[in-house]
């Protein structure tokens, strides 16, 4: 099966020299180059890419669950042929991609919103509160806040 999270950290993300990161089983593969920042290719912390991976995680697993393999994968053909949203960019584009779930699903969309939400604030470890006037981008948002205050292994920048 095509998935979100194969695609983008299935790639050489150029971090940190033979890091792997997966809970779902899918190695997410870090090396370490030299690029113009002078601290590897991605000028991202590591931490901001294992938020990035876990969101993309959630929204894949979501999709999948609720609406199954086939429309799964028709759903990210439609994302990046009709909306210009490829996967990896996706955590950077929340909004577009809301707005892209709202067209293609109507008023589902809600529903898978609020689902990819309760799933990453449960990746997190942290407690899922529902809000009728949230969207994705907003979910995200607080998860990521709350998530940057939680204490990790090596939290250090890259």
């Amino acid at each position: 099966m095509f998935s979100l999270y194969h695609r983008v950290y299935s790639v050489n993300l150029n971090v940190n020299r033979g890091e792997t990161a997966s809970e779902s089983g899918v190695p997410l593969t870090l090396t370490s180059e030299p690029g113009p920042n002078g601290r590897g290719i991605m000028s991202k912390s590591r931490s901001v890419l294992i938020f990035d991976r876990l969101v993309l995680e959630s929204i894949d697993e979501t999709i999948c669950a609720l609406l199954g393999a086939k429309p799964h994968t028709t759903l990210l053909s439609i994302l990046e042929s009709e909306f210009n949203l490829k996967p990896e960019k996706i955590p950077e584009r929340l909004d577009d991609f809301d707005e892209a779930l709202s067209a293609i699903l109507g008023r589902s969309r809600d529903i898978v919103v609020r689902a990819i939400a309760r799933r990453l604030h449960a990746k997190v470890g942290i407690p899922y509160c529902e809000r009728s006037e949230y969207g994705l981008n907003e979910y995200v948002r607080d998860c990521r806040q709350q998530y940057r205050g939680l204490p990790g292994p090596n939290e250090s920048d890259v």
